[in-house]
């Protein structure tokens, strides 16, 4: 869309959770359409300045590099929103990161019987399509059929 855009993965490459071969492929597809991608770096710095804003990113062996960018977009990763919940009054206690874990996570059913867990709750990777097959699971076996388990 005419934005020159350059990616900072901290991890030694994309997709660092998905098989290597499917980051290499990423990252190769990304560079062809003129994304700058540095893995192995850190965002150190982000400070506006009149017309945006000026990073300094940490390359792999430590060394300052600064960019001056109109927008920073940072995603560092998920945590559920579980105050005002009521958890503890359902009798569920979430991890130290707020995260509910099932007690049988082939029906996704937590400790308290007939409560279930699905989507951003879950301390599993949290995608989409996850989410959507838990759903889905879980209404199964709610409507007393015998859905197989997510692999």
């Amino acid at each position: 869309m005419g934005a020159a855009v350059t990616l900072v993965e901290t991890a030694d490459r994309l997709l660092p959770l998905e098989d290597a071969d499917v980051g290499r492929h990423v990252t190769r597809g990304l560079r062809k359409r003129g994304v700058t991608v540095w893995t192995g770096a850190r965002c150190e710095e982000a400070r506006p300045y009149e017309d945006g804003v000026r990073v300094t990113v940490s390359s792999p062996r430590g060394e300052p590099r600064r960019l001056d960018v109109a927008r920073v977009l940072v995603a560092v990763g998920r945590a559920p929103v579980t105050e005002g919940l009521g958890l503890a009054a359902a009798g569920l206690a979430p991890d130290a990161r707020g995260f509910v874990a099932p007690a049988d996570w082939s029906r996704l059913e937590t400790a308290v019987p007939g409560v279930h867990v699905v989507g951003d709750l879950l301390p599993s990777p949290g995608l989409a399509h996850a989410s959507f097959a838990e759903g889905l699971l879980v209404a199964e076996t709610l409507a007393g059929r015998a859905p197989r388990p997510i692999d």
